[in-house]
């Protein structure tokens, strides 16, 4: 009883998750383009550098720099290491943009799911579905006079808070009258950007 009381604190109606993931989508739909540029200006950064780094060692091995006036042994590594340097972290932003997105939306899309799902999972499931979704809620549970204590995982935490907000709470209470007018979106998007960096 205890577990599916924690279950409630988190649960969301069905007709919000399919407005929720809706407005995510459109959400990741508006950021794929800042993306892009971000990218864009990332990869042109990237081929600056390894013009740069091309320039430098042109220079090295060039006959006007035979005797090293140009371009001492010295500043040539330490010039290159820099710019390898600084190619590496362009390497890893970029990198970090191009998986960061879709680990993003795929958490957040998976945690939602959860969250509207996990009480129905937990009645009908067996030993073995019921012990992965209270795995699922969190890494610590503690269990003191009778009373069951669940530290929420970090996405469910976030949700459970934003569920406590009045707008959320009377839409929980009107599931049945849960229309998506453009009214009630524009309510509902400001609670829902709470759980945006989910």
């Amino acid at each position: 009883n205890q577990i599916r009381q924690c279950l409630d604190s988190i649960t969301i109606p069905a007709e919000f998750l399919i407005w929720a993931l809706e407005i995510l989508r459109n959400s990741n739909r508006i950021e794929e383009s800042n993306r892009s540029v971000m990218l864009s200006n990332h990869r042109q950064n990237y081929d600056t550098c390894l013009k740069r780094i091309d320039n430098l060692i042109n220079l090295y091995i060039s006959p006007d720099n035979l005797n090293k006036d140009l371009l001492t042994e010295e500043e040539f590594k330490s010039q290159k290491n820099g710019l390898i340097k600084e190619k590496s972290a362009i390497e890893s932003e970029i990198r970090r943009i191009e998986e960061g997105v879709n680990d993003w939306l795929n958490l957040t899309e998976d945690t939602f799911k959860f969250a509207t799902y996990a009480k129905d999972w937990f009645e009908k499931g067996d030993f073995e579905k019921k012990t992965h979704i209270l795995h699922s809620l969190g890494q610590k549970f503690t269990l003191l006079d009778g009373k069951l204590t669940v530290q929420l995982q970090g996405a469910l935490l976030v949700l459970k808070n934003g569920l406590e907000n009045e707008t959320l709470k009377k839409a929980r209470v009107e599931v049945a009258d849960f229309a998506l007018t453009n009214e009630k979106t524009a309510r509902f998007e400001a609670v829902f950007s709470t759980w945006s960096g989910l």
